[in-house]
């Protein structure tokens, strides 16, 4: 679970609080260029270029359920949607990329 959402950084960073006191970190850009919904992930299924611009920003979230957000981007993507496990592993990657 998520105790609190902060968007910074001119809108280009989400700041995550767990339950467990744990913190996460990532960027508008990293959660654009893995989101997983149908369209974007088979223009990556079928080698698409699809890049995101480097001044991406998160424009909306929602929280879905108990378990998962919908995140809207400033290029108007908003399909995809972010499972909590999901949004864990991708501030582990960024930080390791």
């Amino acid at each position: 679970m998520i105790r609190a959402l902060n968007v910074k950084e001119g809108h280009k960073t989400l700041f995550i609080t767990w339950s467990d006191g744990d913190e996460s970190t990532v960027t508008a850009k990293h959660l654009r260029e893995n989101a997983q919904d149908a369209i974007s992930k088979r223009a990556r299924f079928d080698g698409k270029e699809n890049p995101v611009p480097a001044d991406i920003q998160i424009t909306d979230i929602s929280v879905l359920g108990h378990a998962s957000l919908n995140i809207k981007f400033s290029d108007g993507h908003d399909r995809a949607i972010y499972p909590f496990g999901y949004l864990k592993e991708l501030s582990t990657t960024m930080t390791t990329n």
